[in-house]
């Protein structure tokens, strides 16, 4: 047995290196039901933000999962089902009335696969909606996604994005109008 002794900084650029190292991985799995909610989804685009709707993927059942890293850097999402899936990442919350607003990227197929992979680099503390959904019409069935990279992928709450915050801000007009008409008296 052949024991080697290492400098003090060698262990600690060791350790550290090992530290760094360190992936973070954070599986999941759900299914797309004819009751899943629906939208027309982007078209891929795994260079810069889509700037399209599909044509064939108008009203697709999908699936969310909000979460943010605490370590930024370069995140690989990979997804698994036994249909052609799609798979798209936004930033903050998908609005599916304006599903250009806020995409960062899309991808239907992976390299000689039918599953969707894209790799992208996070913020840390940023929260970011990964919406798995199909690349046609009409396909249900279940699935399983990865989310790996250099720090701890976190479940985090829902965004409220434009059309969940709509029924708040029309009770607050009806509550302004009310009070002025209270005050116009």
């Amino acid at each position: 047995m052949k024991i080697v002794l290492l400098k003090p900084l060698s262990l600690v650029l060791l350790v550290s290196a090992s530290l760094v190292a360190r992936a973070g991985s954070f599986d999941f799995s759900g299914e797309l039901t004819s009751s899943s909610p629906t939208f027309n989804r982007p078209v891929a685009n795994v260079v810069v933000a889509p700037g399209a709707l599909s044509n064939e993927g108008t009203s697709v059942f999908y699936s969310e999962f909000f979460f943010q890293v605490d370590v930024s850097g370069r995140y690989d999402f990979v997804n698994d089902s036994s249909f052609d899936d799609f798979a798209a990442l936004y930033r903050g919350a998908l609005n599916p009335y304006d599903p250009l607003a806020n995409v960062l990227i899309a991808n239907d197929d992976r390299r000689f696969s039918k599953n969707a992979y894209f790799s992208y680099d996070l913020v840390a503390g940023r929260t970011y909606d990964f919406v798995f959904t199909t690349s046609v019409n009409g396909v249900t069935g279940s699935f399983t996604s990865s989310i790996g990279g250099p720090g701890n992928i976190v479940a985090a709450s829902a965004v409220p994005g434009p059309v969940a915050a709509l029924p708040f801000a029309l009770l607050a007009l009806k509550r302004r109008r009310a009070a002025r008409s209270r005050r116009d008296r």
